[in-house]
């Protein structure tokens, strides 16, 4: 996992205020994977309601879709953002 943590974590051209954010759908909830940049002990901890008003592009994402556009973060801040499905890989490495 330390290596899927770097590359989460990397902000190399993300500015001051752009981050990378995973998410599990649960239910009608998305249940954010990673820290957030802006809201330190989130993982496993901070959950977006789907349908809700907050976290527009994680939303997206955790329905199967993937695109760009100006959405409503998880903080309620209209970002420019992109965001992409990866579905679940069910087996095991060896």
């Amino acid at each position: 996992m330390t290596a899927v943590n770097n590359l989460i974590n990397d902000r190399t051209g993300l500015g001051s205020s752009g981050e990378t954010m995973i998410g599990k759908k649960i239910g009608g909830e998305v249940v954010i994977l990673n820290t957030l940049r802006h809201e330190p002990g989130s993982a496993l901890r901070k959950h977006i309601v789907i349908g809700g008003e907050l976290g527009g592009p994680i939303q997206e994402a955790a329905q199967g879709r993937h695109g760009s556009g100006r959405l409503t973060d998880y903080r309620g801040k209209s970002v420019i953002a992109a965001w992409r499905y990866i579905p679940t890989l069910v087996g095991s490495c060896s």
